[in-house]
């Protein structure tokens, strides 16, 4: 059914041939890209300069519509280019961020500080902290005794188990020295005194549990002939924590006496020994500590009232 009989009687203009002719280019930056064609198909005859005005202001503005519709989609294609590589810098951002971090912090904390739900400044200020010094006793006739390879698949399996116990805490890993380690509470994330106490003295007795495993381990394979043993020391303080260096290499540590107490107090504990300051001392149990004599330290101007904490204490 036809909806338009009226055109019936008429054939289209392109079915017929032309008589006059006007073409105006369609031109963007500078290349012809289409014309627009007018057509006079009865009979021959000049174009007004109306008409051809006309014509070219139609031209103009199919190029400029046909030139935005180009610039449109470029800029569509670039924002979603520019969106893409926004998406990458996060990731690589994220990733560098996790890098970092998972070589001092916790797993848990690195995933809320890498998707945004912590923040997280690691400028170098003042902070109460309770530091952890540890060492292996007897570590450099070890390391001569077990050669290059034995002690580096030994120190590798301590560190590794030490960290864990670290890190299942919510404490910080400072810095390995050779054998030693160095552990922070209360830097980054905050804690209160009493908070960092237990989880450093939950940590001492943690360590030297797993050390007890890894000494197991060790004889059964033969590595060792006696088991190794270690010593802490703990002590809580004012100390400068935040990251240090420069462009090149930084790390997350923490500066100050309070270190060097926590350090000197390691140095003269006994073989399988805990030993802490009355810093520390003040929020443990009667029970689980022992008053030993107070000692001029090496480096520190006062003397230091030294207690050694029971290793397997249990609270009744």
């Amino acid at each position: 059914m036809n909806n338009y009989p009226e055109m019936t009687q008429f054939d289209l203009p392109l079915q017929k041939s032309s008589q006059a002719l006007l073409i105006v280019p369609l031109i963007v930056d500078g290349a012809i890209i289409g014309s627009i064609s007018l057509r006079q198909t009865t009979h021959p005859r000049p174009w007004l300069s109306t008409e051809i005005e006309l014509a070219q202001t139609l031209a103009s503005q199919a190029a400029i519509a046909v030139q935005q519709s180009r610039l449109y989609q470029k800029t569509r294609q670039q924002a979603q280019q520019l969106e893409k590589s926004e998406q990458e810098v996060k990731q690589l951002n994220r990733y560098l961020t996790e890098s970092v971090l998972k070589r001092f912090l916790p797993a848990s904390m690195v995933n809320k500080i890498a998707t945004g739900k912590l923040s997280l400044d690691l400028t170098p200020e003042p902070r109460l902290v309770t530091i952890l010094f540890t060492d292996l006793v007897g570590y450099t006739p070890l390391a001569s005794y077990l050669g290059t390879q034995g002690v580096a698949t030994l120190l590798n399996q301590y560190l590794e188990e030490m960290t864990a116990v670290i890190f299942h805490y919510g404490g910080t890993v400072d810095k390995f020295i050779g054998d030693a380690v160095v552990a922070l509470f209360g830097a980054p994330e905050e804690l209160n005194p009493q908070e960092q106490v237990y989880r450093a003295i939950a940590v001492a007795r943690e360590m030297h549990k797993q050390l007890n495993g890894l000494n197991e381990k060790w004889q059964t394979q033969g590595l060792i002939q006696q088991p190794v043993c270690f010593r802490c020391g703990i002590h809580q303080g004012m100390a400068v924590v935040g990251m240090f260096g420069g462009g090149q290499r930084s790390d997350y540590t923490a500066i100050g006496s309070a270190v060097n107490i926590a350090a000197r107090l390691q140095e003269v504990a006994d073989s399988g020994m805990i030993l802490v300051s009355a810093k520390v001392a003040q929020f443990l149990n009667p029970g689980e500590i022992t008053l030993m004599k107070s000692l001029q330290l090496k480096g520190v101007e006062e003397e230091v009232t030294m207690f050694s904490v029971v290793v397997n204490y249990k609270e009744i």
